[in-house]
């Protein structure tokens, strides 16, 4: 079976192809990395009121219920607190 590609990166324009095409996922890990961790934690928190939510409808708990979406609202201000942090840093 003979491969797709060449073995050897630097057969001509194998390199050039491969280098550029990585370029969008450097960018990308880029931006992740530079990203407020309270933009993060703010994600997060919201997935897990999500959850709570649902799984307060589902039980019929409604205590559970209303934590879900007290979550959400952390989650959100807390969200929104990393992207204003982020804009500040010019990010």
């Amino acid at each position: 079976m003979v491969p797709a590609q060449p073995l050897c990166p630097f057969v001509a324009g194998y390199f050039n192809m491969e280098l550029w095409s990585l370029v969008p996922e450097m960018e990308w890990r880029r931006m992740e990395a530079s990203m407020d961790k309270d933009r993060i934690k703010g994600s997060a928190k919201r997935a897990k009121g999500k959850v709570k939510e649902v799984a307060g409808k589902v039980l019929g708990d409604s205590k559970l219920k209303s934590e879900g979406k007290g979550d959400q609202v952390k989650g959100k201000v807390q969200n929104a607190i990393g992207g204003i942090k982020d804009t500040l840093r010019g990010k």
